[in-house]
């Protein structure tokens, strides 16, 4: 099965970790609670093949966390 590796971004407060709760879980959060980090593990078909997606929400928080946490890639 192929692994694919996947990093939300975006400001604070936007509703990605919602996004991404709704698309793993099939339930949308409606109450804000900030994001330190999060990932989450998502098997899915694409093109008639299973996959595994492997989802890092990121805080919303300065451009430079954001380009540490995709050149770093540690949290995966």
């Amino acid at each position: 099965m192929s692994e694919y590796k996947l990093v939300v971004l975006g400001s604070g407060g936007i509703g990605k970790s919602a996004l991404m709760f709704q698309f793993v879980q099939g339930i949308f959060v409606e109450k804000y609670d900030p994001t330190i980090e999060d990932s989450y593990r998502k098997q899915v078909e694409v093109d008639c093949q299973q996959c595994m997606l492997k989802i890092l929400d990121t805080a919303g928080i300065g451009k430079e966390f954001k380009e540490h946490a995709l050149l770093s890639n540690k949290r995966f």
